[in-house]
């Protein structure tokens, strides 16, 4: 096999990764609008969802992270940006080389105050709960692999008021057509289980 043919090859990989990614999210949206005991809302409704792509790095030309967000919305008034004061429930598929094969997080961010939030959140502020997740930068971080827990101790400021994340990640090969629901959403009941104080 040529060298021509291995690029084209691989980017049909590539391609077929993204349409794989594409169907699930797309499940996920439908399941959770569709369910009426599904209690988390999702605040990046497709095509929307965050990522970081970049014209002057070429490892921003592909996107290698993907990230959902959700809140639990039953019974909690919105506040007037449209956020609830409350948890923000992430979900990343992290293609990059963070962890040794593709990887599903499914998190909870805690903030101090969510009423000076923007209503609307770009795909471009990715990095706002990409760096925390997979970065660590002003966090005291416990990886217990696969479950993880962090405080910020530097300026609360850099990601919005966070107070603490905590979450579990686990190969994106272990969801499935007939489990995705629960490793997804339920990962979101389980850790609002959790008290978010440390």
């Amino acid at each position: 096999m040529n060298s021509g043919k291995n690029i084209s090859s691989a980017f049909e990989v590539v391609r077929q990764t993204y349409g794989n990614i594409y169907k699930l999210f797309s499940y996920i949206q439908e399941e959770t609008d569709k369910r009426g005991d599904c209690d988390y809302k999702l605040l990046t409704p497709l095509p929307k969802f965050l990522r970081w792509k970049s014209d002057q790095y070429p490892d921003g030309w592909l996107i290698n992270d993907f990230i959902l967000l959700f809140q639990y919305v039953k019974n909690v008034e919105p506040l007037e940006n449209g956020w609830r004061n409350g948890p923000v429930y992430v979900f990343e598929v992290n293609l990059l080389e963070d962890y040794e094969e593709p990887t599903a997080v499914v998190a909870r961010f805690d903030y101090h105050d969510m009423s000076t939030w923007l209503k609307d959140i770009s795909p471009s502020e990715h990095w706002g709960f990409y760096e925390p997740l997979n970065k660590w930068e002003g966090l005291e971080f416990t990886d217990d692999g696969p479950n993880f827990s962090g405080i910020v101790s530097g300026d609360e400021a850099k990601y919005w008021g966070l107070k603490s994340v905590r979450g579990h990640y686990f190969p994106l090969t272990d969801i499935t057509a007939a489990n995705a629901f629960d490793k997804i959403i339920g990962g979101f009941e389980r850790l609002a289980g959790e008290t978010s104080d440390y």
